[in-house]
């Protein structure tokens, strides 16, 4: 990248990006279907992120 503001744009996108499966595993935690889904039992194995992750792959 020559351009710092090719940097800036990029780190933006990868922020939002990161925030919005942050928020999408935050649903999924919060939604008990889709909880009952992805996990065993009452105690969570992923994280936020892999069970939004997941989420996106079904």
């Amino acid at each position: 990248m020559r351009l710092p503001d090719h940097a800036d744009r990029l780190v933006l996108i990868l922020a939002v990006a990161y925030a919005w499966v942050l928020t999408l595993g935050t649903i999924v935690i919060r939604t008990r279907a889709l909880r009952r889904h992805l996990t065993r039992g009452r105690r969570r194995t992923y994280s936020v992120f892999r069970l939004a992750c997941a989420i996106c792959l079904i």
